[in-house]
């Protein structure tokens, strides 16, 4: 998947600006659901990541750190 993204960007000029295209957030719900699925997942995971990283790994480790 890598190589391809990689091989892409040096092949085809304006790669990033299609790239933005595709990533940037919806301004309509119309353009939600032309996205697809998929879209949706990678918003679920960034979320999942971001809230797991603020809510959970962040005070654990200011309780570790307090503590000892």
């Amino acid at each position: 998947m890598i190589m391809i993204i990689i091989n892409d960007m040096q092949n085809k000029p304006g790669f990033l600006k299609r790239l933005w295209q595709y990533y940037k957030p919806p301004m309509s719900l119309k353009e939600a659901k032309q996205k697809g699925w998929r879209y949706f997942m990678l918003i679920v995971l960034f979320y999942l990541v971001r809230d797991t990283i603020l809510y959970i790994i962040l005070p654990l480790f200011a309780y570790k750190a307090i503590a000892n």
